[in-house]
């Protein structure tokens, strides 16, 4: 009985130790290499561009990761409005060649 007990205690403590403590408020603000952001996700670093890396994993010719833009309209639906997109347009081996696009949303057709 003694053993059993103190597996227990040992599963319980080792379950807690490894517990996530990073949880973040639903109103609050997110900050990486800051302690105080001032926005909903603040990324700061020493570095320049390697801040913010979005990649995609498939290949595909005219395709990219990108960014949407989505904002609350009249119906309560979050709608796109715009965003920015990149395009592969050649993977070979020391070619690589790419494009970014900047895009808007008018009568939810994208331009």
């Amino acid at each position: 009985m003694k053993k059993t007990i103190l597996t227990l205690l040992i599963i319980g403590f080792s379950y807690t130790s490894y517990a996530q403590t990073n949880i973040f408020e639903y109103h609050g603000n997110v900050g990486i290499g800051i302690s105080t952001p001032t926005g909903s996700l603040e990324v700061v670093g020493q570095s320049n561009g390697g801040q913010l890396v979005i990649s995609r994993n498939i290949l595909g010719a005219n395709e990219g990761p990108g960014i949407t833009f989505k904002n609350m309209i009249n119906s309560g639906t979050l709608e796109k409005t715009g965003g920015i997109e990149s395009q592969l347009k050649s993977g070979s081996t020391g070619a690589v060649a790419g494009s970014l696009n900047l895009f808007t949303f008018i009568n939810s057709k994208k331009t």
